[in-house]
């Protein structure tokens, strides 16, 4: 769908610029720069951090109560946990948080779930004002090589403190 919104905006713009531009050489070479410069701004934006793309996460107004992770070795990351451990010191809640945030992510666009994910749930309490909070869940589902529907693209050991909570 997109190649097509694409390929029409192209066509928009070519019949555009032929009322002002006769020469279809130079039509052909503005066409030619504006999708290789709009090819190289998408492909930008499929690179990211953990702290960017989970940045409620991060804010300083944000509490996170507690931190459930399990772990499952089914083909879905939903598909259910063989083991589930509940944490509330903020203190480890915190190393997992500082362990995904080295975390450099590409976001892909069809990616199957497979071998040991782990399934990481905050509660997170949003402090908006005086007197005014929202408390809601934040579900990241990490493996070796990918994070929810992002691949990884170094390498932290970003699963050494799940595996010591999990472990326990």
């Amino acid at each position: 769908m997109v190649y097509w919104i694409i390929a029409f905006c192209l066509l928009l713009l070519a019949l555009l610029l032929r009322l002002f531009i006769k020469r279809t050489l130079y039509i052909g070479l503005i066409l030619f720069f504006v999708t290789v410069g709009a090819f190289l701004i998408f492909e930008q934006t499929k690179n990211t951090t953990f702290v960017e793309a989970y940045d409620d996460l991060y804010e300083e107004d944000v509490v996170i109560e507690e931190m459930t992770v399990g772990i499952s070795d089914g083909p879905r990351p939903d598909f259910g946990t063989e083991h589930e451990v509940t944490v509330e010191n903020p203190e480890q809640i915190e190393r997992v948080l500082e362990d995904l945030s080295r975390l450099e992510l590409k976001r892909e666009e069809d990616y199957d779930f497979t071998g040991e994910i782990y399934q990481v749930r905050f509660v997170v309490t949003d402090n908006y004002s005086e007197g005014f909070s929202e408390t809601d869940y934040s579900h990241v589902f990490v493996g070796e090589d990918h994070v929810n529907t992002f691949k990884i693209t170094n390498d932290p050991e970003h699963l050494n403190t799940l595996q010591s909570l999990i472990e326990k």
